[in-house]
């Protein structure tokens, strides 16, 4: 029991779709660096729900534009 508890705090946490709201471009960042970093991220998401997945990372470029 005491492993199996040990082995769950270990392992990554699958992050769900609107995880992807949190990957922002940082400043002075080129959009396609930006879109490499959230691509490798959005692959980690288990039950991607794609229209969550579009608006973050539009939101994620858009932020740095207003």
């Amino acid at each position: 029991m005491k492993l199996m508890s040990q082995f769950r705090t270990n392992m990554l946490a699958n992050k769900i779709s609107t995880k992807l709201f949190s990957i922002t471009q940082i400043g002075g960042e080129f959009t396609r660096a930006y879109l490499k970093m959230y691509n490798k991220e959005m692959l980690k998401v288990e039950e991607l729900i794609e229209i969550i997945a579009s608006e973050a990372m539009i939101n994620g470029v858009r932020e740095h534009f207003i």
